[in-house]
């Protein structure tokens, strides 16, 4: 499904260049949960922001679904996180005017598309949400507003979920919560999802745990 061939990052201007990301290559087949790990400053969130064309790749190819997608333009790229990828991170980015309802159907309104009240329910519901759908995210905990996050990731009904440290700023048991329904979003819906984390409990719920360290895979390992 999605294949990374010899991406490369560097940061600098071409005397004290630095490598956050050297020749890695992976392969994600469909359906897959992987878990990346790693020290800070590894490369986690660079291999993520590559994947979803935030940060343009040095050198290398990215290719879904046999098309490369590494060198669009940034419309392009803006259009594939709505439509094919869609990421979530340690902190929500929840627009605070709006409420969870009108949160969740963001994208789809940004895209111009209707979203239909079977499917935000449906969301609702997977997520243990509904009871929160017209509140705003002040009103809302951690946890909540991270679930919230989610809903809006799954909205668009993506090939592709990449999420960084989503459980990053939660305690032991929303942490846990959220990894379980990350876990139901792979094996119910089939979700393909890349989780970067630091957290070894967290990566406990992947197919896959990888880690990296200086910019490169050092062990990949089955979990499940």
């Amino acid at each position: 499904m999605l294949e990374l061939k010899e991406i490369t990052k560097c940061f600098g201007d071409g005397t004290s260049d630095r490598y956050v990301l050297d020749k890695i290559s992976l392969t994600v087949p469909e359906h897959d949960f992987i878990a990346v790990t790693g020290s800070s400053g590894s490369g986690k969130s660079t291999l993520l922001n590559t994947i979803s064309g935030i940060e343009p790749l040095t050198d290398g190819e990215i290719i879904l679904n046999g098309k490369k997608y590494s060198k669009m333009n940034e419309d392009k790229l803006t259009a594939l996180r709505r439509r094919k990828i869609s990421v979530i991170y340690q902190f929500f980015n929840l627009v605070s005017v709006l409420n969870v309802a009108d949160n969740i159907r963001l994208p789809l309104f940004l895209d111009k598309k209707e979203c239909p009240e079977n499917e935000l329910d449906d969301a609702l519901s997977m997520l243990n949400i509904k009871h929160l759908k017209e509140k705003f995210p002040n009103q809302l905990s951690g946890g909540e507003q991270q679930r919230v996050a989610i809903a809006r990731a799954l909205i668009s009904k993506p090939e592709i979920l990449l999420a960084d440290e989503p459980t990053g700023n939660l305690d032991k048991i929303n942490s846990e919560e959220v990894a379980r329904q990350l876990c139901d979003a792979n094996e119910k819906y089939g979700l393909t999802i890349i989780m970067v984390t630091h957290d070894m409990n967290i990566a406990a719920y992947a197919k896959r745990i990888i880690r990296l360290d200086d910019g490169h895979i050092v062990s990949e390992e089955a979990n499940r």
